[in-house]
């Protein structure tokens, strides 16, 4: 593990030697941004760096109802709510529904921070869904819950969700983590309204707003009367919220986001062109990381001062990632040279 002593960009310097990053969440390059970084100092100057009390407090900010109100926007959602982190979005989510009437089904590789019980993994959809649509069939007493990714990085969800179509959804609540994709996939409104289209008993989508609007924080949006509700209960209450200038950042860089969008788009476009062997990886459509399982690529990219994510996730006895991520700040000339030696390594094992 490479220790650095400032924040990572894409180019990484280590020991006197200039890496490529491709690793990450950083996804519209938003962390080194010289204008969204103004944005961010003048929320701090103006808030605050946190606002050390509940939102419950009979004293608040503004800028919490102003975020929350542009991110329902965003999403095409009716409400929203902000707090600390996804994790803790995804967490404050999941112990809503631990009570005995509500039977939950973890679709796989939903993200642990869905996960406030026991409960059944499974390896495949096809056994998920047997299991879902058997327990609906018996006229179910507890109402089922189903949890998800929208982006699993293997490309099984997003844009078009087949599986969902084979479970009666209308008798399922349905509860999305779409922290890899708000803000990057569907012109940034992610997939809250793909979603809605399924017509589930109830929809709620968490979310970290980190990776695709840069900023540190979480954020759950439903419906108003879901949202209200949330508000009441001793989760949200009793925790801090987000720190208020990072939300005034994301309330003012629409125009930040929408440019930032287009440049990233116009890299994935450029990576899959320029790739002759798209079928080494596992991705999803118009998403930026790009997931394969050759160390053997690994070792020639990192011999060529090219770094990607790897490691082992979501713990150290989990198998090694690796996947590479395209973000906005890449340039041309660091796509192409990617591209090159990828196509390189693969033209001669397929000889």
């Amino acid at each position: 593990m490479k220790q650095l002593k400032r924040s990572i960009s894409t180019k990484i310097k280590h020991k006197g030697e200039l890496y490529t990053y491709y690793g990450g969440t950083n996804y519209l390059g938003l962390y080194h941004h010289f204008r969204f970084k103004k944005k961010m100092l003048k929320g701090v100057l103006k808030y605050g760096v946190h606002f050390g009390a509940s939102r419950l407090s009979n004293v608040g900010l503004d800028i919490y109802k102003k975020a929350e109100i542009k991110l329902a926007e965003v999403c095409g959602a009716k409400a929203a709510l902000t707090v600390s982190s996804g994790y803790l979005a995804g967490q404050l989510v999941a112990s809503l529904f631990k009570e005995e009437r509500y039977k939950s089904f973890y679709s796989p590789n939903t993200h642990p921070a869905l996960e406030r019980q026991k409960y059944k993994e499974y390896l495949d959809y096809e056994s998920f869904i047997e299991s879902v649509n058997a327990y609906i069939a018996k006229g179910p007493k507890k109402t089922p819950i189903i949890y998800l990714d929208t982006i699993d990085f293997f490309g099984n969800n997003y844009p078009t969700y087949d599986w969902l179509h084979k479970i009666p959804l209308q008798e399922c609540i349905l509860i999305a983590d779409d922290s890899h994709g708000i803000g990057i996939t569907e012109n940034g409104t992610g997939s809250y309204g793909i979603l809605k289209e399924f017509k589930p008993k109830e929809l709620i989508v968490c979310c970290s707003l980190g990776k695709g609007f840069g900023i540190g924080a979480g954020a759950i949006i439903s419906s108003k009367k879901r949202i209200n509700k949330i508000k009441e209960t001793s989760f949200f209450g009793g925790a801090s919220p987000a720190s208020p200038g990072h939300l005034y950042a994301f309330v003012k860089s629409s125009e930040i986001y929408e440019k930032q969008y287009k440049k990233l788009h116009k890299n994935i476009r450029l990576f899959l062109k320029q790739l002759k062997h798209p079928e080494e990886f596992h991705f999803h459509k118009d998403h930026p990381a790009f997931g394969f399982r050759d160390n053997e690529l690994c070792e020639l990219l990192e011999a060529n001062k090219i770094l990607m994510t790897k490691f082992n996730y979501p713990t150290e006895k989990d198998p090694l990632i690796y996947r590479i991520v395209i973000t906005a700040r890449h340039t041309k000339m660091d796509i192409e040279k990617l591209t090159e030696l990828i196509n390189t390594h693969y033209d001669s094992k397929n000889n």
